[in-house]
């Protein structure tokens, strides 16, 4: 399953999750690859999609992925539970 095939090819639900308040990001393999970013996800990085997509979080964040954030998301990539923190 390729997710950037499903987001190329998915228009109308990539426009519709673009309009989403909440920062989405999509990421793909060890690396944490982003494939998807919606436009608040954009405004709060301060960066462009052409910026984003296809380079990996602890490329385009340098110092960001700390040791427990980036074991929640091995682990999520591992295990395909989604990780939901609380308010």
């Amino acid at each position: 399953f390729k997710i950037d095939y499903f987001w190329q090819s998915n228009e109308s639900l990539k426009a519709l999750v673009d309009q989403i308040p909440d920062l989405i990001a999509v990421r793909r393999g060890p690396r944490h690859i982003i494939e998807f970013v919606n436009h608040a996800f954009m405004k709060a990085s301060g960066k462009s999609e052409s910026e984003l997509l296809g380079k990996s979080i602890a490329d385009v964040f340098p110092g960001l992925l700390g040791t427990i954030e980036k074991e929640l998301a091995d682990q999520v990539l591992s295990s395909g539970v989604p990780f939901v923190a609380d308010a």
